[in-house]
């Protein structure tokens, strides 16, 4: 059908999905969504929130004379002309981003998108009003208690549902001026519903519907909301029942292409989801009012959650603090480090003077902290945390060597250490000479790494036997543990005969300065020695631009074409047979920004290369599964969010996004590669669909092997750039967590189970599944230790949690869930609440008087 065609383009060019971040504009042709709804409400309160704390006199005045309000915008004001805002923005623009990707999850994600209560369909407003003043009660919890990053998951799930009451409920077309006061308030219940046996809708024919809602509903102000139905799969209550509609009694339908309910009496439907009619025939002409008054609701209730939790809690909740950055050496003392250590100890007069130079620059807006973690066999050691330099240098000066001789070391697990006391976004250098003897910790590791965004290191040195290296106690889950993690978090893997930490301080100066980005990767496989060149770019939005490489007998130079062999390079950091580190000089005769440069890499074997560096001009990505037969990929059609490591083969779509500093217009790129991360080749190339205000679409596959995203494009100078992302791991086993939408909630003493289906679509294997907390001294976890699996096989197992601790009402922990054999992972995850009687009670008193909005 041709129209359907024209259609897709136009939905595909505005996916609700791909919005452009953190920039409040009214969107052209899908309208308003939850997105800028939510971020736009977002960033009013936080104006809010900093006009009452101010940082100094006139950060008031600034604020409210801005037009358009962004996070740039927005903290550029509150700190004055001379603040640089780059990691301030960034920080704030994570929060936003993390609220907005929980309330977008509600809508791709199989746990939720079919939940009834979650989007106020098919007239479930009592358990939606469950649903509101849970995720509220448990995000007022977790801010209190400190966890934000839990908390910011409640509140997108709250201001999902929230803002659905207005776009899918009669709400508006009953005259209402007002939000709702009674949504997301405890001991209030949703009054005056239609029966399940009343009918609510009218017949309505072709693409355009209006008045669809009979008269009465709307004239009594009786709430009703639609049905959906995707293909042949209906929306469920809170126990995964299917609630079907029954033709027999004239009920509304959700309505739009996607929604094959709307073909059973009463056909049509009542969303104000979009302006486009095909997505919502009727509630198109209402859209932006229902719009408006969610988006006051958010704001709302906002604002309340601020008034429980104090400005002190929420400023910290939106990244809005005092930004403190973290700096973490953990050092293995091990008897094989006895050469080793007193170099990294005499190397201490001239790292302090580097890090007072640094902590000199930094804005008054951020406090520098350092954390120290020496770690033994069998003793994992302790955790130095200061703000003060000579505190930090102190303690590596005091350090010690002990134990150790069997080679494999604790090291993951003293990682995890690490990765718990720093902040987001921080380095982590792990300094040793042994594999890890705690491969089973692994997963634990990755998980946490990707929770804080954390950028690790590892320094390792020649002395521990290294046929022992490849060595684990227990069995691994990848064959390099170390390459793994650092691949994970954008890191590197620096082999060294020995460690002039001096020189490396400054690459540790440089990485703390902020979250370096890729814009060069190469690898290669093979014994034989060969010198490999490469051309890269270097655009102006760059600035500390760092050249790397790992190898055997290793050669590198760094050259322009006119440039006829000169040095590119400042004196290297490191610049060993196996390791080079170096940082590109810009200053060098001949260098231009958007120039053609070289890297040669001579090796007998394999290497890889990469180089980084600070950007004013970054971007995010966002990768879904899509439904390549869907007619449309709108909403919560044809998307699916992906849990855990993407599954090979699945069609893959990847939104690439510009970060909350980067201005959208800076660039345009092009196309959209996946790199292999283990030749560095190409695997797969495709053109990005724009998708308005610097935000762009790729359709791809997932790959079979270890990946990189690179996108291509030109800034606004005409020059090329590339910005590669850090490894994404795919898998061939699959986990699918039942019919558990919601948090698993437990009394003290309580144990209940967890079902969970485990796919395995590559061979027979065996695997070992293990459960970890980021908070499990609350919860005790039993599960099945192996599991053998056939190919094409699916295995359901129980994970059981028992409320063995004591905490308070509402406490929340994410429990991360791992099956993983030789060389094959992936995880699922879910929320687990200690809870009193309390958190169960809700809806206690019934108010009803809706003419005007408001609740007396």
């Amino acid at each position: 059908m041709q129209f359907v065609d024209s259609a897709q383009k136009c939905i595909c060019s505005r996916l609700e999905i791909v919005l452009a971040k953190h920039v409040v504009k009214p969107l052209q042709h899908v309208g308003e969504t939850h997105f800028s709804i939510s971020t736009n409400a977002l960033l009013t309160v936080a104006s809010d929130l900093l006009q009452a704390n101010p940082n100094d006199a006139a950060s008031t005045s600034r604020i409210r004379k801005l037009i358009d309000l962004s996070a740039k915008s927005l903290l550029k004001a509150y700190y004055g002309t001379f603040f640089s805002p780059r990691e301030a923005v960034l920080r704030f623009g994570k929060a936003i981003d993390e609220i907005t990707d929980s309330n977008k999850d509600t809508d791709t994600n199989s746990r939720y998108k079919f939940r009834a209560a979650m989007h106020f369909d098919a007239e479930a407003f009592a358990s939606g009003q469950d649903q509101l003043i849970q995720n509220r009660k448990l995000a007022e919890k977790a801010i209190l208690d400190g966890d934000y990053a839990m908390a910011r998951g409640f509140v997108g799930k709250l201001l999902h549902t929230l803002q659905d009451f207005y776009s899918h409920s009669n709400w508006v077309e009953m005259g209402m001026t007002a939000p709702n006061d009674v949504l997301a308030r405890e001991g209030m219940k949703i009054a005056n519903v239609a029966r399940p046996d009343q009918p609510t809708c009218s017949d309505c024919f072709g693409i355009i519907c209006k008045d669809n809602i009979l008269p009465e509903i709307n004239a009594n102000f009786i709430l009703t909301s639609g049905y959906y139905r995707e293909g042949e799969q209906w929306q469920v209550d809170e126990l995964g029942n299917s609630i079907v509609k029954n033709a027999a009694y004239g009920k509304c339908s959700h309505g739009g292409l996607m929604d094959t309910s709307s073909f059973i009496h009463s056909i049509g439907g009542i969303n104000k989801d979009s302006s486009l009619k095909i997505l919502s025939p009727f509630g198109s002409d209402l859209h932006y009012a229902a719009a408006n008054l969610a988006k006051l609701a958010s704001i709302k209730v906002l604002n309340e959650i601020r008034a429980a939790v104090g400005d002190k809690q929420f400023l910290k909740f939106l990244n809005l603090d005092q930004q403190l950055k973290t700096i973490a050496y953990v050092i293995d003392t091990t008897s094989s480090m006895s050469e080793e250590l007193p170099r990294i100890q005499a190397s201490i007069s001239t790292i302090r003077q580097q890090l007072l130079e640094y902590k000199a620059s930094l804005d008054d807006g951020v406090q520098l902290q350092y954390i120290l973690v020496p770690f033994n066999d069998p003793d994992p050691g302790y955790i130095t945390k200061t703000y003060e330099i000579d505190s930090f240098l102190n303690g590596i000066a005091a350090l010690s060597i002990s134990g150790g001789g069997d080679c494999p070391e604790p090291s993951i697990g003293a990682l995890i250490r690490a990765l718990d006391a720093s902040q987001s976004d921080s380095p982590i250098y792990v300094f040793t000479d042994a594999s890890a003897k705690d491969g089973h910790l692994l997963s634990a590791a990755a998980s946490l790494i990707a929770e804080k965004q954390a950028t690790v290191t590892f320094i390792i040195q020649k002395g521990c036997d290294h046929k022992k290296r490849s060595t684990l106690s227990k069995r691994p889950t990848v064959p390099n543990p170390y390459s793994h993690l650092a691949s994970l978090s954008g890191g590197q893997v620096l082999n060294v005969e020995s460690v002039d930490l001096s020189k490396l301080s400054t690459l540790v100066v440089q990485s703390i300065q902020g979250s370096p980005t890729t814009i060069f990767f190469q690898s290669s496989q093979g014994n034989a020695v060969k010198t490999s060149s490469f051309n890269f770019y270097v655009d102006a939005a760059c600035s500390n631009v760092v050249i790397s490489a790992t190898g055997t007998d290793l050669r590198v130079s760094v050259t322009s074409p006119s440039g006829g062999g000169t040095k590119l390079f400042s004196d290297p950091v490191i610049n060993s047979s196996s390791t080079f580190v170096g940082g590109l000089n810009t200053a060098a005769a001949g260098f231009q920004y958007g120039m053609v440069l070289t890297i040669a890499i001579q090796s007998s074997g394999a290497f890889t290369s990469q180089v980084t560096a600070l950007t004013s001009l970054d971007y995010t990505y966002s990768l879904y599964y899509y439904d390549s037969s869907s007619t449309l990929q709108y909403g919560r059609n044809g998307f699916e969010t992906i849990e855990g490591y993407p599954l090979q083969g699945k069609p893959l779509a990847i939104y690439v996004q510009p970060n909350a500093y980067t201005d959208g217009s800076a660039a345009v790129l092009s196309s959209i590669t996946l790199l292999s991360d283990v030749s560095g080749l190409p695997m797969d190339s495709q053109l990005l669909n724009d998708a308005g205000n610097g935000a762009y679409i790729g359709l791809l596959a997932v790959p079979s092997q270890p990946f990189r995203i690179q996108v291509i494009g030109k800034d606004a100078s005409g020059n090329y750039l590339s910005r590669i992302g850090s490894t994404i791991r795919p898998s061939d086993i699959e986990f699918t967590l039942g019919n558990d939408a919601y948090p698993l909630m437990l009394l003290p003493g309580e144990r209940k189970s967890r079902t969970l289906l485990l796919h395995n679509y590559g061979s027979e294997d065996t695997f070992v599944v293990s459960v970890t907390a980021d908070k499990d001294a609350t919860f005790t976890f039993s599960t099945v230790r192996n599991i053998t699996i056939s190919h094409l096989e699916t295995v359901s197992f129980d994970i059981s949690v028992l409320a063995s601790g004591i905490a308070t009402d509402g406490f929340s922990t994410l429990v991360t869930v791992t099956a993983a054999s030789q060389n094959r992972m992936n995880t699922v995850k879910f929320v687990a609440v200690f809870a009193v009687d309390s958190v169960f009670h809700y809806n206690t008193e019934e108010t009803y008087n809706y003419p005007n909005g408001d609740v007396e």
